[in-house]
């Protein structure tokens, strides 16, 4: 097993650790086997997502509204009621 260390310099930042994920297993001794990726703080979230240019701004920008209300985001910005 191997810990690796992520360090932010916000509150409220998004980082692609996908580069340091596929070292660490190119770098395993094993050709076969299980990636398992644990995140230790209550404050820090893991998620899987195809970042296009502008996606973690609008990630960011959604976080502050509840879940129950409706939003959309075009052109990277909020549009409240969610419709356009």
């Amino acid at each position: 097993m191997k810990t690796i260390t992520i360090s932010t310099k916000r509150n409220d930042q998004i980082l692609d650790i996908t580069e340091v994920i596929e070292t660490h297993l190119r770098e395993a001794p094993h050709e076969d086997g299980l990636c398992s990726i644990f995140v230790s703080h209550t404050t820090c979230a893991l998620t899987t997502a195809d970042l296009d240019p502008g996606t973690d701004l609008d990630f960011i920008d959604a976080l502050p509204f509840p879940y129950t209300r409706s939003y959309t985001f075009v052109n990277h910005r909020l549009i409240r009621g969610g419709s356009l």
